[in-house]
C-alpha cells in the first residue's frame, strides 16, 4: 500500500515512510532458506481515536473506519521499518488474542513502543514467501511483565510450513534496543 500525504493546517505529513516494505529472514538453522517477507502498515500506526475536539482537518477515513491522525505516533512511525528489520533477528511476543506483537525501547520515552502483527503465508501472486501486516504500534505503558515469546524467524517459518506453532510459558519481555 501507499499512503499519500496528509494535510493539516497546510502543513503537508509525509506518509511514505509507512508504505509496504520487503523483509528478509533467515532462520538460523543451517540448511532453512530465507525468506522474502511482504510488510504493509495499517492506519492505525498513525492515527487514534477521534474524540469531539478534534478539527475535522485531523480526520482521517480508511476502508470506511474514521480515526485521527495522532501526531505522536506519525513521529513514532518513521522508526517503524527500522524496528521491524532489527526484530527479523530477534524476537516477538504472542499477544492476547491471534496476533504477535514486537516490543521495543526507545529513549526519551517512558513506555515501550509495541508493534503489533499479523502474519501468514502469502499466495503465490504476491511475489512473497510470507505477509505480515502491522495493524497497529503505539507507546504502551500497561503492557504486560510476561508474554509468550517467539523467534521471529521461527514465527516466519512455521508460518510459511503452515505449522502449529506452540504458545510457550509467558517469559519477561524483553525489549528490543537498536543502536
Amino acid at each position: 500500500m501507499r499512503w499519500k500525504p496528509k494535510s493539516i493546517g497546510g502543513k503537508i505529513y509525509d506518509l511514505s515512510h509507512v508504505d509496504d516494505i520487503k523483509l528478509e529472514v533467515s532462520p538460523k538453522t543451517a540448511d532453512a532458506p530465507t525468506y522474502s517477507v511482504g510488510v504493509s502498515f495499517g492506519f492505525h500506526c498513525f492515527t487514534r481515536d477521534v474524540v469531539d475536539t478534534d478539527t475535522p482537518d485531523l480526520h482521517m477515513i480508511h476502508d470506511g473506519e474514521r480515526r485521527c491522525f495522532c501526531f505522536e505516533r506519525y513521529e513514532l512511525s518513521k522508526e517503524l521499518a527500522a524496528a521491524i528489520m532489527y526484530a527479523a533477528n530477534g524476537r516477538a511476543y504472542f499477544t492476547q488474542r491471534a496476533n504477535f506483537l514486537i516490543v521495543e525501547s526507545l529513549s526519551q520515552q517512558n513506555a515501550p513502543y509495541v508493534i503489533f502483527f499479523n502474519i501468514e503465508k502469502a499466495k503465490k501472486s504476491d511475489g512473497f514467501d510470507a505477509a505480515m501486516f502491522v495493524t497497529s504500534a503505539h507507546l504502551r505503558p500497561d503492557l504486560p511483565d510476561m508474554l509468550p515469546p517467539v523467534t521471529f524467524a521461527t514465527l516466519v517459518d512455521y508460518k510459511i510450513q503452515g505449522k502449529q506453532l506452540r504458545r510457550p510459558e509467558p517469559r519477561r519481555v524483553i525489549a528490543q534496543k537498536r543502536k
